[in-house]
């Protein structure tokens, strides 16, 4: 019988990555404001609460926007997220970006009880980085990153 919360079975559980799972917010702000630094741009603290949990086709249009804006550089969105998403994993195999206290023990418990998935706005290559790197990507019976449906947060579509 599956796992569908029918009959006293626990319901599937759906995990998000970046600040639920790991503790990776900063490094995704470190990796904006170092691609806006390439170009001699300034990214700021607004800058980051303006695209914080948006899908990375969102963020990279956005940031690729700031750049034009302020240094009148016209920076293609492919080549931003391809710089930021590259930073990221070099962050994340250097050991950065630890999972959070209990995070592992919360997966692996909730795995051994039911199903579970993770739903992120993180780029593909991120999830499966940190996934891989923690020996948690087994527990998943799915992964979805917001740039893989039509619509990043708010929307529920991830």
């Amino acid at each position: 019988m599956p796992n569908d919360g029918a009959h006293g079975s626990p319901a599937p559980v759906v995990f998000d990555l970046d600040g639920v799972l790991v503790h990776t917010e900063h490094l995704w702000e470190e990796s904006w404001a170092a691609h806006c630094a390439e170009h001699g741009v300034e990214w700021t603290r607004a800058d980051t609460l303006r695209v914080q949990g948006m899908s990375s086709p969102e963020w990279s249009r956005d940031v690729a926007g700031v750049v034009h804006e302020r240094s009148g550089v016209r920076v293609a969105p492919e080549r931003v997220l391809r710089s930021c998403v590259a930073h990221m994993r070099a962050a994340l195999l250097e050991g950065r970006g630890p999972l959070l206290p209990g995070a592992r023990e919360l997966v692996t418990g909730t795995a051994a009880l039911t199903t579970v998935g993770l739903a992120s706005s993180a780029a593909r290559p991120v999830i499966d980085t940190v996934l891989e790197r923690e020996g948690l990507a087994a527990l998943f019976t799915t992964t979805v990153s917001s740039e893989e449906v039509a619509r990043g947060k708010p929307s529920p579509d991830v």
